[in-house]
């Protein structure tokens, strides 16, 4: 990923960052001396933000207002642990 775009000191949130795709992000954002801060947001993360929970997304993004401003912004959360909407895991057979 080439980051040269963005200005020294940029401050980037990955949320989602607890799967295996927000993690490699984070870390890789993180590693990039050019980083200011990387913020990482999941259900466990404080602030947390968990899409099934009422609030979740306004209390986050309330939590990190002063934190900005924020020059990269990446949605890396999967929606596949929601009920009745995610593919098979597994086929019968």
């Amino acid at each position: 990923m080439n980051l040269a775009s963005f200005p020294p000191g940029y401050r980037a949130v990955v949320i989602g960052a607890s799967g295996a795709i927000g993690a490699a992000l984070v870390a890789h954002l993180q590693a990039d001396p050019a980083s200011a801060s990387v913020l990482g947001l999941h259900r466990r993360s404080v602030p947390a933000i968990d899409f099934d929970a009422d609030g979740s997304v306004a209390a986050a993004a309330a939590a990190v207002a002063g934190k900005g401003p924020f020059h990269l912004v990446i949605n890396a959360a999967g929606c596949c642990t929601r009920r009745n909407s995610c593919p098979r895991r597994s086929w019968p057979t």
